[in-house]
């Protein structure tokens, strides 16, 4: 085992000779080394070997030292050169100023240039200016030139100097025969030169005078730091030990004992998952203060002339009267939002492109005033010209600024609020002290800690525009007192208006701020305040306004664009973990000691802390209280367990006890302390009835108030709606209802206001206001056309002497029954399940009366219980998940995605109803990736499954038959297989429809719409658009496309990527619940957007025609659901093809209910079906090869970016799967390639978490 000691500060300095460290090294088997510690200032003793030995080897250590001398040790300061001469400094100074008026010369000649180019003055300006300049330049010449003289003096001097050192530690050497003090001696020479020359690097003032002079000095410079590294390789290959990695003692034994394949331990999980874990992302925003976003986007800084990243003409670096008579550019003081120019993503990389550019031509100069005029300042390993991040970066869309730093930090603008308006009180004759007193009056919530007790007499600046000295959470506290202070003192006394309003201002925006996420949706609010605020405050103290004055009006947009409210608190707070690490570690180990160790307790913290994910928790000490649920079963008997706690966690913050919850309506509030949460619940209802009733009864407690309330409300809605039910009591025609009561508008809005809150849903007319405004016309409502009369399409099937009794497993929003109205046939749901509940309306609506529904858990075909089905059933159609075996799915099929169980629990049903003599009829529909025979099986799943059921279930003909919609009528590419089945008493599996023929897309289209609102799309899809208009153009220029086409192709899909844009003529592609953002374009592109045919998004409407569907259908509903829907629903015309020759059949068919479904016959059947299954999803996992524990085997992916990682769960019925990978094994080591590792490691491990999964219907696949 090898221990570490040191650094071991020398105050009088030494050295350790070469026979010295042998003699330490022979003797006690311990390196030893001193060298110059940079952290400390001074020379220190390092020693590492076994630990029994280290004391014995440190005292013989110091013991030789001491033997050497400080003159034998090697100097500190060189006396000789270390000061510059009176000659360069005040030629320093000169150069400073002659460079302060050429950076202005140049600033001012960018201007003309660029924005009084076209003015009649602008040549004879640049003129003046231009002579100017070139009489600075051939001043700043001459004292380069006399300025390089004098520096290559100095060198001489310096080199004179040492060689002069070296040569007398030669004479010395060679007079002493003794072989250590000879090697000390050189050492010592050694020692000298090296401590010159670093002594001359730490001269920061000389370096930036020889910056300036001719390229000669700089290679003198250049030999002599490459002479300085050689030296300081010589003396660490001398025997300095290498430093361990600071580790906790725990991890160093998991760093140490790790092997095998990465696992993480997951808690309350009854499953256990292994396997390697892939997360992709894409750079959103960078969260940051203002000198991280300097070095990160090579910016020129706050004190630049560009202070604004975000802005192309607001300027700073000099004072607001320069600019203010400018047309174009402002200071960064302005408050008229409307004045600033904003950076577009194409404006910033125009400005990097045009400095890479200059910077390849070699021109310095001019590199340097362009980047001056841009704010930018070129840097080739930046990542804004990096060759693969440069297109993955933009600060215009990735740049949030950081409300903590820019309002409350040190230099903040409400610290400068504070403390100006701090001494604006004092000047009133109010002592600070007297504000201090106020504020130890005041009590603030648990969660926030007040301010010191003499926070203002202490903290408070007396310089003129100045900020207070304070930390930001002293700021936030300070802010609310101070405007408690002017409601109180101030304003009754009208004393300070505007500066009162100023700072209560300056409390709203922090008020706002601190709401967490809630600030998004008060954006507006924030915006109003910000705008108010910065006008009072450049009035009111106009020599505090400084640059995040200006940042601050981008805040609220930002909030508002990346839609979350973030802020530094949090990474902030890390800082001390990381100094408290950083502190002990000297060597180049320190990048991969911190990760580890911040990684590690992250990690803990996720593992231990259950509550570290929840939104709210209860926190401290947390007490159950015994019989709670009993106590509370008056109020609700879902109640399973009552906790108590003195704080809890809320989104807002911590809420301890005492503190005061401000609640939104007074009356309630009283009551709520009379009757508790009995009020909370029935305040839905209406408050005012509420408040009677209680007043009213004051007798009642208990069950006996819960009974009482529920009457009196129940009487009340009965009496007010009731009578306007239709005869199936299912909605009230909103329509109707004010035809009828158009003469009485008092009671019509109460009658829509109680039957949507209580009862039914009224079915609502879509008004053009409430539609989204990329599908509202100028004149009203979007005209659907509807081209198919689908009654017409197939032949009639003349009456049915029953109903059919059909089971639906996976119903969506009813395509089968769609089919059956169209054929004119009358049918039941006799059993329809799906377990998407967001279409409940629809279906309750569309469905026949004597329905059996079952939706949401209820309705999830795999726990369904067979014994529960609504029999009879005649006929059962159903489309299953379709992920399994779609293209643009995880084509895990039966082994390798668990939505698969689904198609198996719907088959259950069938088999069961088969072996119970009851079905007639099957009909089960996919897509065509459900005939491909999949990675590891040598079948597809459809022939398996048709194999099984000719061997085993004989009673019936089977068929598979695929159809295509767009031969049916339909403007839609969309494939669909079928597995059909008909009882063989009945006869033979007639052959589906012949197609209905083919119609062209743009009957399908509404020629009503207005073209895309461009703004209102995001920057990605504007330039996808831009791209793919660009393509057209291509298309057209080559004559792939006419002027009469219409393209169709996805707004959210780029070229070149993984998922790319591919365009569809005259027809629709597959719609699916993914492709969303279709994108209709006419090949009228000469004409502007406006004026074009098509140049839109896809309708939602027009996709339910597009399915076959009515353009009414979920009528009302959000775009996004209807959108979902439409995608995963039935093509009606193929489902009418398959239907009407089976429906045929059944007509004269004779039907009657079947037997037990859990007799012998139906046991056996199915327990045949599923070893089968089992043993063809085995088969599979065989083929593939074993278990992989890093991960599943993968698939090629449909792009350039390889193959994608498929996670393979393991399915239990009834239970949550369970993933647990093991902690990275990761170990710091020196230098870049241990920190890789590092970050490598912790990125692998995972933190503990519970991975549940639910079964999904084809209505959410």
């Amino acid at each position: 085992m090898t221990a570490h000691m040191g650094p071991i500060p020398l105050p009088d300095g030494g050295t350790l000779t070469a026979d010295d460290r042998a003699r330490i090294q022979a003797e006690h088997a311990v390196s030893a080394a001193v060298r110059f510690r940079q952290q400390w200032g001074q020379r220190c003793l390092s020693l590492s070997g076994p630990p029994e030995r280290l004391a014995a080897a440190k005292k013989l250590a110091e013991e030789l030292i001491r033997k050497n001398g400080t003159e034998g040790g090697r100097i500190t300061e060189s006396n000789n050169g270390g000061n510059q001469s009176k000659e360069v400094q005040a030629l320093r100074q000169q150069l400073g100023r002659i460079e302060g008026q050429m950076q202005v010369f140049n600033t001012q000649m960018q201007w003309v240039s660029s924005t009084l180019a076209t003015a009649t003055n602008a040549a004879t300006t640049a003129n003046q200016m231009a002579t100017q300049a070139a009489a600075v330049a051939a001043q700043a010449s001459a004292l380069s030139k006399q300025a390089m003289e004098i520096v290559i003096t100095d060198k001489k001097r310096k080199k004179a100097t040492r060689e002069q050192l070296q040569s007398e530690s030669e004479s010395d050497s060679a007079s002493s025969p003794s072989k250590p003090q000879r090697e000390g001696d050189e050492a010592q020479g050694e020692a000298s030169g090296q401590e010159a020359k670093e002594q001359e690097k730490g001269d920061a003032e000389a370096a930036a005078v020889e910056k300036m002079v001719e390229p000669v000095v700089r290679e003198v410079k250049l030999e002599e730091e490459k002479k300085e590294a050689a030296k300081e390789s010589e003396d660490e290959e001398a025997g300095e030990p290498s430093e361990p990695t600071i580790l906790p003692p725990n991890m160093q034994e998991n760093v140490a004992n790790a092997a095998g394949p990465i696992e993480l331990v997951l808690h309350d999980c009854g499953e256990v998952v292994r396997g390697a874990f892939l997360c992709q992302a894409v750079l959103g925003a960078v969260l940051s203060d203002e000198k991280s976003l300097k070095e990160l986007w090579s910016l020129r800084g706050a004190a630049g002339t560009k202070p604004c990243c975000l802005c192309q003409n607001v300027v700073g670096h000099m004072s607001r009267e320069d600019v203010a008579s400018h047309e174009w550019l402002v200071h960064y003081s302005c408050t008229n939002r409307t004045r600033f120019a904003k950076h577009t993503s194409a404006s910033f990389q125009a400005m990097r492109d045009r400095l890479a550019l200059v910077a390849a031509a070699g021109s310095k100069k001019e590199l340097n005033a362009l980047g001056q005029c841009f704010g930018l300042q070129y840097n080739d390993l930046g990542v804004l010209w990096h060759p693969t991040l440069k297109d993955q970066v933009c600060p215009v869309s990735q740049t949030m600024y950081d409300w903590m730093h820019v309002l409350v930090a040190s230099g903040g603008v409400a610290q400068y609020e504070v403390n100006e308006f701090a001494k604006a009180v004092q000047q009133l004759g109010i002592p600070l002290s007297t504000l201090d007193q106020f504020s130890r009056t005041v009590i603030l919530p648990w969660g926030r800690k007040n301010i010191p007790r003499d926070f203002f007499q202490e903290r408070i600046n007396p310089e003129n525009d100045s900020h207070v000295r304070a930390f930001a959470t002293e700021v936030m506290v300070a802010l609310p007192i101070l405007a408690l202070f002017i409601e109180t003192v101030l304003e009754p006394n009208s004393l300070l208006p505007e500066h009162c309003t100023s700072l209560k201002l300056m409390a709203e925006i922090i008020d706002i701020l601190t709401k967490m996420d809630g600030a998004v949706h008060l954006a507006t609010q924030l915006r109003d305040a910000v705008d108010k605020h910065g006008i009072l405050f450049d009035k009111l103290y106009p020599g505090c306004v400084k640059p995040k004055a200006h940042w601050k009006f981008h805040i609220p947009e930002q909030i508002q664009s990346f839609g979350v409210n973030m802020s530094c608190f949090s990474p902030e707070r890390k800082h001390r973990a990381i100094k408290a690490i950083a502190s002990h570690v000297f060597n180049d180990a320190i990048s991969g000691s911190v990760c580890l160790r911040i990684g590690y307790d992250t990690i803990q913290h996720f593992a231990e802390n259950d509550n570290c994910c929840r939104a709210m928790h209860l926190e401290g000490p947390v007490r159950e209280v015994e019989d709670g649920a009993k106590m509370l079963n008056f109020w609700s008997n879902e109640v399973s367990s009552v906790s108590l706690a003195k704080k809890i966690k809320t989104p807002v913050g911590v809420v301890a006890k005492g503190d005061l919850v401000l609640a939104l309506d007074e009356r309630m509030a009283l009551l709520s302390d009379k009757h508790g949460s009995l009020v909370k619940e029935w305040s839905k209802v209406d408050a005012g009835l509420v408040e009677a009733f209680f007043y009213d009864h004051p007798d009642l407690r208990g069950e006996n108030l819960r009974q009482k309330l529920e009457q009196t409300v129940m009487d009340w809605k009965t009496k007010t709606t009731r009578m306007e039910f239709n005869q199936e009591s299912t909605y009230m025609d909103e329509v109707d209802l004010k035809k009828k009561y158009e003469s009485r508008p008092e009671l019509l809005a109460a009658i829509l206001e109680n039957a949507h809150r209580f009862f039914c849903p009224v079915k609502k007319v879509i008004a053009p206001n409430s539609m989204p405004s990329a599908f509202v016309t100028p004149e009203g409502d979007a005209v659907i056309p509807e081209p198919n009369v689908w009654e017409k399409q197939a032949p009639k099937l003349g009456a049915f002497d029953r109903p059919i009794r059909l089971a639906l497993p996976c119903v969506g929003i009813d395509g089968c029954g769609e089919a059956f109205s169209k054929l004119g046939v009358p049918y039941i749901g006799a059993h329809v399940m799906d377990i998407e509940d967001r279409y409940r309306d629809h279906l309750c609506n569309h469905l026949p009366k004597g329905s059996f529904l079952l939706l949401g858990d209820a309705g999830d075909v795999v726990n369904l219980d067979l014994a529960d089905l609504r029999r009879p059933i005649e006929m059962l159609c159903s489309g299953p998940p379709c992920p399994p075996w779609a293209g643009n799915g995880c084509r895990g099929g039966l082994a390798g995605d668990p939505r698969a169980q689904v198609f198996v629990g719907v088959m259950r049903q069938m088999l069961a109803l088969i072996s119970a003599n009851e079905l007639n009829a099957v009909v089960l529909e996919n897509v065509r990736g459900i005939l491909h025979v999949q990675e590891g099986q040598t079948q597809s799943f459809m022939s398996q499954l048709l194999s099984f059921l000719q061997e085993h279930v004989s009673d019936f003909n089977w068929g598979v038959c695929v159809l295509q919609a767009s031969d049916y009528s339909l403007g839609q590419s969309r494939c669909r297989v079928f597995l059909r089945g008909l009882r063989a008493t009945i006869g033979d599996l007639p052959d589906p429809l012949p197609p209905f023929g083919k119609k062209h897309l743009k009957e399908f289209l509404a020629t009503n719409l207005p073209p895309v609102d461009t703004k209102a799309l995001t920057k990605t899809m504007q330039q996808n658009l831009r791209d793919a208009e660009n393509d057209i153009k291509e298309m057209l220029k080559n004559k792939e496309v006419g002027l009469e086409d219409i393209l169709v192709f996805p707004l959210d899909r780029a070229s070149g990527k993984t998922y790319q844009r591919r365009y569809s003529t005259n027809i629709c592609p597959t719609l699916t619940c993914t492709n969303r953002y279709l994108f209709v374009a006419s090949m009228d592109l000469a004409k502007p957007p406006e004026k074009r045919k098509f140049w839109r998004f896809l309708h939602p409407s027009e996709r339910m025609v597009l399915q076959g569907f009515s353009k009414d259908t979920l009528a009302g509903k959000s775009d996004s659901l209807r959108v979902e829907a439409s995608g995963n629903a039935y093509p009606v015309p193929l489902l009418m093809a398959v239907l009407h020759p089976i429906l045929q059949k059944l007509k004269g068919a004779k039907f009657s209910a079947g037997g037990n479904v859990d007799d012998e016959r139906v046991t056996t059947l199915l327990n045949k079906f599923e070893a089968y299954m089992e043993s063809c999803a085995n088969h599979t996992s065989n083929v593939k090869g074993p278990k992989n524990p890093k991960g599943p085997k993968k698939r090629p992916a449909a792009g350039p970016k390889g193959p994608l990682k498929a996670m393979k769960m393991k399915v239990k019925k009834g239970s949550a799967n369970t993933m647990k990978v093991k902690k990275g094994n990761a170990k710091a080591m020196k230098g870049k390639k241990g920190h890789e590792k590092a970050v490598r490691s912790m990125k692998a491990a995972k933190t503990a978490q519970k991975l549940a999964y639910r079964f999904m219907s084809s209505s959410s696949s």
